[in-house]
């Protein structure tokens, strides 16, 4: 090639156009060659340059991650809000990596660099796979209002609502499956915790647990030394969350259920106190136990009440008192048929009676609702038992359009449903 054409003068394009020709014995062909190469679009050369470029950067701080990456999983707020870019991130020095971009920064490797390399970037490759089971727990745990103190924990890391955790890349193997096991424990006994706080304080199932936890936060702050004009901020925020347990509650209630409160926190703390030492710091099991003081403190305010009970035991043609009744409307406006059924029974509803259900509506809604029938049918059955209010009987809760859930939040509830109502023991009952 040196002779033929770089040494060779050529003075015209004719000359260098032959030079090139003898370059190879099949002329024809190799001119076609050239060609198609003059042809080439040199933009898509620049993108595979730019390609190959991305893919060593990507190797070069993925194996930078495994000495000072740290893999950060979202708070409870950021879970809250929807925060997608927040549920898992990977911060290496200065570089942070959200989830959807650490995804896309491996599978650019994986695809385009030897299996000799991949061995140095393994272990992060491994750890996302865990860490994104990790953030499915932590994320499903808050959305189902599960709560937690502030904790260390050697299974769970630093645990705390408000602040994101934290594991270091450089962590064993062995550490990131105990904490996503950690977390999956901890998300089955909260539901499981749920369901029993459901069944044993009935006053809970007018409130999703988010409610409870902002009813708490309201009791502790309205009973704390800096609150001032307290009964002007007890009737602002918390008459109306009582309301919904008993429409008649009055100032004197919110008072009552005030002094209730302060009185059990102070007996709590004086026992947590004796039992513990001051280094020991609170778990989730703390905040169960808040939840079932509201439990407890709510239950007077519910058992007064007198709209989860009717006068007259006159139930509609068709329906089964203290069974789930399935009714189907077709070519009939479904509400006016629903108030029709409630005024054949002879009583006014109330939004503790009728839940409407669209593609937003979630599944402790619609347990809420299932709650209240089960519990209210309980207290009638005793009030019989005991021989006081003879004349109550069971009022209708109605789950209208149930069909508009969508397809989880239904499979969700209809888990539930079959632990409550339709397994063997709850039937023989």
């Amino acid at each position: 090639m040196q002779e033929t054409l770089w040494k060779c003068p050529l003075e015209d394009m004719t000359n260098l156009a032959k030079a090139i020709l003898k370059l190879h014995l099949k002329g024809q062909e190799f001119v076609k060659m050239i060609r198609k190469c003059c042809d080439m679009d040199l933009n898509t050369i620049s993108t595979m340059v730019n390609k190959a470029d991305k893919i060593w950067t990507s190797l070069k701080q993925l194996k930078d991650a495994m000495t000072v990456g740290e893999w950060q999983f979202a708070s409870c707020e950021d879970a809250l809000q929807g925060k997608k870019e927040k549920k898992l991130i990977l911060k290496i020095a200065n570089i942070v990596w959200s989830c959807e971009e650490i995804e896309e920064n491996i599978d650019r490797v994986l695809l385009g660099v030897e299996k000799q390399e991949l061995e140095n970037i393994e272990p992060v490759i491994r750890q996302f796979e865990e860490c994104k089971k990790i953030s499915s727990y932590r994320i499903k745990f808050w959305k189902k209002e599960g709560r937690i103190d502030i904790e260390n924990n050697k299974k769970g890391g630093n645990q705390d609502n408000d602040k994101p955790l934290k594991l270091p890349v450089c962590s064993q193997m062995y550490e990131f499956e105990r904490c996503k096991q950690f977390w999956k424990q901890r998300l089955i006994q909260w539901k499981k915790q749920c369901l029993k706080l459901r069944e044993k304080f009935p006053a809970l199932n007018y409130f999703c647990f988010n409610e409870i936890h902002y009813l708490i936060h309201q009791f502790n702050t309205l009973l704390s030394p800096s609150c001032h004009n307290r009964p002007f901020q007890a009737f602002k925020s918390i008459k109306s969350f009582l309301q919904k347990i008993n429409c008649q509650i009055t100032d004197q209630d919110v008072d009552k259920v005030l002094q209730e409160w302060q009185d059990l926190k102070a007996l709590t703390n004086s026992k947590i106190w004796k039992s513990r030492n001051a280094s020991d710091v609170d778990s989730d099991e703390d905040y169960e136990e808040h939840i079932a003081d509201v439990g407890t403190i709510l239950h007077s305010v519910w058992h007064a009440s007198k709209h989860n009970c009717v006068i007259e035991n006159v139930f509609p043609v068709g329906l089964h008192a203290g069974k789930p009744n399935l009714i189907l409307f077709q070519n009939k406006p479904l509400l006016s048929e629903v108030l029709v059924l409630f005024e054949l029974q002879k009583y006014i509803p109330r939004a503790e009676h009728i839940l409407i259900c669209n593609k937003n509506t979630t599944e402790e809604e619609v347990i809420c609702l299932i709650f209240r029938a089960i519990t209210n049918d309980k207290r009638i059955k005793m009030a019989i038992t005991t021989k006081m209010d003879w004349n109550s009987a069971k009022p209708l809760y109605c789950l209208v359009y149930p069909e508009n859930l969508t397809l989880s939040t239904l499979k969700q509830v209809c888990h539930v449903v079959q632990d409550l109502l339709l397994n063997s023991v709850q039937v023989k009952n």
